[in-house]
């Protein structure tokens, strides 16, 4: 109780706060304290973690800064600003994991400054506090700022260009020309973070809300003029360089791709209309919880504040990538912010009017809490049971990773066992502040987990790929990964050089002139659908991957 009583004098706190530049500096010191530990202990995953640091090292290796590739080649599914900061870290801190993931950990610090400006000026301080747990705490949102993946920028960059649209009225003096601009800055950034796919998020809110509301103050010739310069002086000037260097089939290819993300299942990466709500629900607990009360609250007639702008984009964005056929976890993220404005807000009004925590918000904590209670519990024990639950796994693949040594020690129960105690101690008495002790347990929760089970899962899904493939690291072998796609044969093989093994490894296999030795790697299932592997020899065979070699043939 005194651990509580202290948590909550600290968010109430006015004093120790009236410092803003030491504020900023405890803000970044906080995000550094529970983003940055542990990046560096596991690979790059396969795909867009690795992809995005080869890009970034092959900017290095090329010098050509402008234009993405990977394998040298143009690659056109993604702008470059995100790569630039990847390319930079690697220049100060080396090429490595710790230094993919760096980027992100700055994008973490700088987005709790920013809810701390934007929830003191629109709401309150101690909102602005509460706002700040709760995301720190909430499971994706937390494990996001910790990887090498665009999306934490890029939905950093939306946001603030929503804001000065949703303060229009908040603030008793209006915002000038120039924070419509700067929102019209960020929307640009975004566009050059991950594509055109900003203006249609932004554009549709500003019209989903305006019909809302019933209002079209927004459209004002010189507001709509302020965005368009912001967004043009920033994506145009990089689309224009890109058609003036290299003529205009890049940004036809780079807007081709985006349309067909939207109207195809990429790479197999489909799903049901649920896909997206299902993640969020349960991957942003626990401030998905307390964000339903607003999420679903009637908009009324009139109503121009943040909590409008915020339901706005949020509903606008997770129906835009319901529709979207290609279904991968991070597409919704930007979601998360909105939706943790909204929880905040909600549970500050609970703090306002001193109320409890109503029975149906905490049946919802219980069920969610108790489905990552009982993850963070079973999987260690899965762990520690493999060979039990082996005669139930039919796919010949998942059998054969579940085979890979690993070893789950007791104390990797204790994410569960402390969520357990955490969801007890939150539900025993429907207080609102319990809720954001919850958030601050998380953080300590996440960070176990972290350094506890992902490195182990990685051992699972794709450590010895990835060890093969860094077995060959500068050794000017041919490497490729037949029959799967896989990003790692490039950044892990420290790759110099433009080969095309996608396109020639038939020819490669069979070839009587091998001007080097050809390694590759299959997964087991494959096999059977593998022609002429006769011509290499087997290496070895490990946790579902099969490795083999073809040696160079040189004709005299």
């Amino acid at each position: 109780m005194r651990i509580e009583n202290h948590f909550n004098n600290f968010i109430k706190a006015e004093g120790i706060w009236k410092d803003q530049r030491l504020t900023y500096a405890s803000l970044i010191f906080f995000g550094l304290l529970i983003y940055l530990p542990f990046i560096g202990n596991v690979h790059l995953f396969d795909w867009d973690e690795i992809n995005f640091a080869e890009s970034a090292r092959e900017m290095i290796l090329t010098g050509d800064y402008s234009q993405v590739q990977i394998n040298f080649k143009a690659f056109w599914e993604k702008p470059p600003l995100f790569i630039w900061l990847q390319a930079l870290s690697f220049k100060i801190f080396g090429i490595n994991e710790w230094a993919a993931r760096f980027p992100n950990v700055l994008v973490g610090c700088f987005t709790l400054c920013v809810f701390y400006k934007i929830g003191k000026g629109s709401i309150s301080r101690q909102f602005s506090l509460i706002w700040i747990f709760l995301y720190a705490g909430s499971i994706l949102p937390h494990f996001y700022f910790r990887s090498g993946i665009i999306d934490p920028l890029f939905n950093l960059f939306i946001f603030l260009s929503v804001i000065p649209l949703a303060q229009f009225d908040v603030f008793r003096a209006r915002p000038t020309i120039m924070k419509f601009f700067a929102g019209g800055i960020f929307c640009g950034l975004a566009v050059l973070t991950k594509g055109p796919v900003a203006i249609l998020v932004l554009g549709l809110t500003w019209l989903v809300v305006s019909i809302l509301t019933r209002s079209a103050k927004w459209w004002n010739w010189k507001i709509l003029l302020a965005y368009f310069l912001g967004v043009f002086l920033i994506a145009g000037a990089w689309f224009a360089y890109e058609i003036f260097v290299h003529g205009f089939w890049f940004v036809e290819e780079f807007i081709t791709y985006q349309i067909r993300l939207f109207r195809t299942e990429d790479a197999g990466h489909g799903g049901p209309w649920f896909y997206h709500p299902l993640v969020l629900l349960l991957g942003c607990f626990p401030l998905s919880i307390l964000a339903l009360p607003l999420l679903f609250a009637k908009v009324k007639k009139g109503s121009t504040n943040m909590e409008v702008w915020m339901q706005g984009l949020f509903w606008v964005h997770l129906i835009l990538f319901t529709i979207v056929k290609t279904k991968i976890v991070h597409y919704s993220s930007l979601c998360y912010l909105p939706m943790s404005f909204l929880a905040a807000k909600y549970l500050w009004q609970l703090f306002q009017e001193q109320k409890s925590v109503p029975k149906s918000i905490n049946i919802a904590f219980l069920a969610i809490g108790s489905i990552w209670t009982l993850l963070f519990l079973l999987l260690p024990i899965v762990g520690m049971n493999v060979d039990g639950i082996m005669p139930y796994v039919q796919d010949k693949f998942a059998r054969a990773n579940l085979g890979a040594d690993v070893i789950w020690p007791w104390y990797t129960l204790l994410p569960g066992f402390i969520l357990l105690g955490l969801m007890i101690y939150t539900l025993s008495k429907s207080r609102p502040k319990r809720i954001l002790f919850l958030s601050g347990g998380m953080i300590v929760i996440l960070q176990l987990v972290l350094s506890l089970f992902v490195g182990r899962i990685e051992a699972y899904s794709q450590n010895s790929l990835v060890e093969f493939y860094k077995e060959r690291a500068s050794k000017k072998d041919y490497v490729h990964a037949a029959g799967f796609k896989s990003y790692g044969q490039y950044f892990y093989t420290n790759r110099q050089e433009d080969y095309d093994t996608k396109a020639n490894f038939d020819s490669l296999l069979v070839s009587n002139t091998l001007d080097k030795d050809l390694y590759f790697v299959v997964r087991n299932y494959q096999l059977k659908d593998m022609k002429n592997i006769n011509f290499a020899t087997r290496l070895y065979e490990k946790n579902g991957f099969v490795f083999f070699k073809r040696p160079a043939v040189v004709n005299n």
